[in-house]
């Protein structure tokens, strides 16, 4: 009966050599860590590049929405804004974003009773979205500053976006932005201001 024999090199060694040579052999490391590596880089890299814009469309955003609440709060008590000033606002702000998807404004001007402990709503515009009502601001009411007794505010919301996404993003934002008005003690929004609390 013939035995069948093993090749040389599996003969000559034992388990624990070959173990020791296979970990101390350095032969194609490189290849082997970079096609590991490489595509973490890779993948890091055009993070990088999304992280950046998505930053940059958020950091516009906000500043544009900051530019028109001062504005607003700059105006006078002479002529209430109506819905020809929020929808050119609302231009203004298109062209401040380049015009970056659905985009709409809303401008509402409001105060506070603090005896009775309500929002009193003076007035409500919105271009691409519609005004406030006249109980919507007590569900905003975690959201709105700390106001003393017979303190007005102008509340301007914008939203824009939704043309393009990112990882973990749906590239819709939203600003929420009460400013006190700096010359006046309120601005009229869509007509007269109603009497204050």
């Amino acid at each position: 009966m013939a035995m069948i024999s093993s090749p040389d090199w599996l003969r000559k060694t034992s388990p624990g050599k070959s173990l020791t040579r296979f970990a101390t052999d350095a032969r194609g490391t490189i290849t082997i860590e970079s096609l590991i590596v490489l595509p973490m880089y890779l993948s890091w890299f055009i993070l990088t590049f999304f992280l950046f814009d998505l930053y940059r469309v958020a950091y516009h955003n906000e500043k544009a929405a900051y530019t028109i609440a001062d504005l607003i709060s700059r105006q006078g008590n002479a002529e209430p804004i109506d819905q020809d000033f929020v929808t050119g606002v609302h231009t203004v702000y298109d062209y401040m974003l380049q015009n970056r998807g659905d985009t709409w404004i809303r401008v509402t001007s409001f105060s506070y009773d603090g005896i009775n402990d309500e929002y009193v709503l003076h007035g409500s515009l919105g271009s691409g979205v519609g005004p406030y009502g006249d109980g919507d601001l007590e569900a905003l009411r975690d959201r709105l500053p700390l106001m003393g007794n017979a303190a007005s505010f102008v509340l301007v919301e914008t939203r824009s976006g939704g043309n393009r996404t990112f990882p973990g993003h749906d590239g819709v934002f939203n600003t929420f932005t009460p400013v006190r008005p700096r010359f006046v003690t309120a601005i009229p929004v869509d007509g007269p201001l109603t009497a204050f609390p």
